[in-house]
C-alpha cells in the first residue's frame, strides 16, 4: 500500500468511521503522503531553498502518484506548501475508494437526524492494527523508524492527532506522546528534503486550519 493508504487508515476512527483531525487536516496529511512517496521513488525532492524540484518526470504508474507528480511539478519551484492544498482536494475520497477496493475499507452510507446523508468508512481491524502496532513500537522507542514508519508518524504529528490516534500508549500522556513524535519526525531516518516536505506540510496544515478559524469568527460576527 501507498503511504497515503496506511496513513488514512490510521487517521480513520475505529469508533465513529469519521476522521480524527477533520477533513481538511487529514487530505493535507495525504497530500504531504504522496510527497514523501515521491521523493522516496526518486520524481522529485525539495531543495536547499526549501522549493520543489522536479528529478524525474516520467510516470510511475500509479494513477494517485502521477496525478499528484503532475500537481507538485506544475509548480516546481515553489514551496510544497504552495502545492498541497491543490493535491489535497477530495484526496480522502480517492484514497478511501483504492482501501475499499483492496478489501481495506468499507464504505458506509448514513444519515444524520433521518434527514442528511453522511457518508462513512470501517477499516479492517486487523490491517489497521499491524500498523499501529508497529508505530507504537518506535513511538516509544523500542524500534527506530524507518522511511515508512517514520514518515507516518511525522505525519501524524504534522496533522497533530498522535495524541488521539495513540491515545494510552504506553500508559503516557497526550503532550509526551506528541513531544516523541515531534522528536521522530525531525530524526536522522530521512532525508534533509523528507524533513523539509514534512515541515511545509505542517505549515499548510497550520495555514488551512487559521482559515478556518477565521472564517468561523467572521461568521460569528455578522
Amino acid at each position: 500500500m501507498l503511504i497515503a493508504e496506511d496513513l488514512l487508515v490510521q487517521l480513520t476512527d475505529p469508533s465513529s468511521g469519521g476522521l480524527y483531525g477533520g477533513k481538511d487536516k487529514a487530505r493535507l496529511g495525504l497530500a504531504g503522503a504522496l510527497l514523501l512517496e515521491l521523493e522516496g521513488a526518486g520524481r522529485l525532492t525539495v531543495d536547499q531553498r526549501g522549493r520543489l524540484a522536479v528529478v524525474d518526470p516520467r510516470p510511475t504508474g500509479d494513477v494517485l502518484l502521477d496525478q499528484a507528480l503532475a500537481t507538485f511539478a506544475g509548480r516546481a519551484g515553489r514551496k510544497p506548501k504552495d502545492a498541497l492544498p491543490k493535491v489535497a482536494k477530495g484526496l480522502d475520497a480517492a484514497v478511501y475508494a483504492r482501501l475499499v477496493a483492496r478489501g481495506v475499507a468499507r464504505r458506509e452510507e448514513t444519515t444524520v437526524l433521518w434527514i442528511f446523508p453522511q457518508v462513512r468508512h470501517a477499516v479492517d481491524p486487523a490491517a489497521r492494527g499491524r500498523t499501529h502496532a508497529e508505530l507504537v513500537e518506535v513511538l516509544l522507542g523500542r524500534t527506530a523508524p524507518g522511511l515508512r514508519t517514520g514518515g507516518l508518524l511525522a505525519l501524524l504529528h504534522a496533522v497533530d492527532v498522535v495524541p488521539k490516534v495513540f491515545r494510552g500508549a504506553g500508559s503516557l500522556p497526550g503532550r509526551e506522546l506528541r513531544a516523541r513524535a515531534k522528536t521522530i519526525s525531525n530524526g536522522a531516518w530521512s532525508s534533509e528534503a523528507v524533513r523539509k516536505a514534512i515541515s511545509d506540510a505542517e505549515a499548510a496544515v497550520v495555514a488551512a486550519t487559521s482559515v478556518v478559524v477565521m472564517a468561523g469568527a467572521a461568521g460569528g460576527s455578522s
